[in-house]
């Protein structure tokens, strides 16, 4: 979905899938907090936590 939204040049907010903890932690770094932890397996905003 984001690479279609993407593709239409509409704003979306900055994600990535980490494939390890220096992954987020990079990502953190460079977009701030707070971030949004979804699991891969996830639905929606369901059981999705925010730190």
């Amino acid at each position: 979905m984001k690479n279609i939204l993407h593709s239409q040049n509409i704003p979306f907010a900055h994600y990535c899938e980490p494939k390890a903890l220096e992954d987020a932690i990079a990502f953190a770094e460079i977009h701030g907090f707070p971030l949004i932890l979804k699991s891969v397996d996830g639905s929606g905003s369901l059981d999705t936590p925010s730190v």
